[in-house]
Formats: structure tokens, C-alpha cells, sequence
């Protein structure tokens, strides 16, 4: 019973863990294949957005909603 519930565990954190992998291994700039990326749902929405995120984290920022359309742009491009 117990191995059963090991193997169980064991997959469980595999399979959480597994988006997490694939996010830092192509930040790192290793090879990941185009079936687990995004590559052509960026091509449907438009391409990626360069954003500068730091720059908009000020008072004036807020003020201005320039911040929350910069994080919602850092949010499309990660998803998308």
C-alpha cells in the first residue's frame, strides 16, 4: 500500500512541477520542443510585446494605469 502511495506522490509532484521545468529551462535558452511551447499561438496573437515593466513600477505608474497595462502585456506574453 504504501509503495502505491509513494508512486502516486511521486507522479503528483512530477506533474506540478513539469510547467515550472519548461518555463525556466527556455528562459535559460535550452531547446524545448515546439509541441510544449507556444511558438504558433504567438504567431496567431500578434507576437511577443516588449515591455519594461520597472519602469512603470512608480506612484505615477499607478496613478496613470501605464503599470497595470504594462503587467497585463508581461502576463500576455508569458501566456501566450
Amino acid at each position: 500500500m504504501w509503495v502505491r502511495n509513494v508512486l502516486f506522490s511521486v507522479c503528483l509532484v512530477a506533474l506540478l512541477l513539469l510547467p515550472s521545468v519548461l518555463f525556466v529551462s527556455s528562459k535559460c535558452g535550452m531547446q524545448v520542443s515546439e509541441l510544449l511551447t507556444t511558438e504558433k499561438a504567438k504567431y496567431l496573437s500578434g507576437g511577443v510585446a516588449d515591455v519594461d515593466l520597472g519602469a512603470n513600477l512608480a506612484m505615477d505608474g499607478f496613478v496613470s494605469g501605464a503599470s497595470q497595462s504594462a503587467l497585463t502585456d508581461e502576463i500576455d506574453t508569458i501566456l501566450l
